[in-house]
């Protein structure tokens, strides 16, 4: 996978224990981004601090992904749909919903705005 452009510098702390937490599970390019903004890095750095997040972290994160992505398939039964998320921090939901070329997914955080410009190798 190609990093999109822009910088990793503005990510906040939460959204890299998410990305990290993800990578645990089987939500689709979560492990590729997880290895993307070396989230696992951050998270070594972060229990060096003794600020380690609870294991359970993962279950909680993997949950909330899965029912938004719930949410989307039962109202995008159409042929095409145009989808808007906000604060979407490090989602990989943008890169598997761009591989539908019947779907326009743009995704938003406070820094930047993707718009199906992922490259999956």
């Amino acid at each position: 996978m190609q990093s999109p452009a822009g910088s990793f510098e503005t990510i906040s702390p939460t959204a890299y224990m998410v990305a990290y937490a993800r990578q645990f599970t089987d939500i689709p390019y979560s492990k590729q981004l997880a290895q993307l903004v070396d989230a696992q890095t951050f998270m070594e750095q972060l229990r060096e601090k003794n600020l380690e997040q609870p294991a359970e972290i993962a279950v909680i994160v993997e949950a909330n992904y899965k029912s938004v992505d719930q949410a989307i398939i039962q109202i995008a039964q159409s042929d095409a749909c145009q989808i808007l998320e906000l604060a979407t921090g490090l989602s990989p939901r943008g890169m598997a919903m761009s591989e539908n070329p019947d779907v326009t997914f743009v995704e938003s955080d406070l820094y930047h705005v993707r718009l199906n410009t992922y490259t999956v190798a």
